[in-house]
């Protein structure tokens, strides 16, 4: 699968696409929102950046 950075997506989307990269680009920005606005996703990239690695093993997110 190939990686697009944020600033691909936008010179993807000013060079007029095809449909079928239309879909693409449509997809990855909702993966991506659905990435930002899941808390369960959010709380474990935290813990991860900030490496907490001992919290992330026993880390129950209910």
């Amino acid at each position: 699968m190939r990686q697009l950075s944020l600033m691909d997506m936008k010179v993807e989307s000013e060079r007029g696409d095809s449909p079928q990269d239309e879909n693409r680009s449509r997809e990855l920005r909702d993966s991506l929102m659905l990435l930002f606005t899941n808390p369960f996703l959010v709380d474990l990239a935290r813990l991860i950046a900030e490496d907490k690695s001992a919290e992330i093993a026993t880390w129950n997110p209910e």
